[in-house]
């Protein structure tokens, strides 16, 4: 496991966080699948499916917005949180450009979401 980041265990069907709550981490999939969906009158559209490898919620790290989908455990499933501290300190290592360019992409995306 990397230095600084904890385990999270899920069951299927646990919500891991929900459109509109302050994003504060990010999530590594070391195993299983978390569902990204929204919903609209009661129906979940899924969005994608983020496997082993896979990163999920890492647009808050950057800029501690609002998650803009919902993410569940598709089945037994283990993620890495990645904290903000351990993002900022990662962040700090880099080039000043990386983190303005960064951000930029991430209100793009944003606001073509809005």
């Amino acid at each position: 496991m990397a230095k600084g980041m904890n385990e999270l265990e899920l069951e299927p069907n646990q919500i891991l966080f929900t459109k509109g709550d302050r994003g504060d981490s990010a999530y590594i999939v070391k195993s299983g699948a978390v569902a990204v969906f929204i919903e609209s009158n009661g129906e979940k559209k899924l969005l994608g499916k983020i496997t082993a490898g896979g990163i999920i919620g890492e647009m808050a790290l950057i800029d501690r917005g609002h998650r803009m989908a919902s993410a569940m455990a598709i089945k037994e499933t283990v993620v890495m949180v990645v904290t903000q501290g351990v993002f900022q300190e990662k962040l700090s290592n880099t080039d000043p450009f990386i983190h303005a360019l960064l951000k930029i992409m991430i209100e793009q995306i944003r606001s073509h979401n809005a």
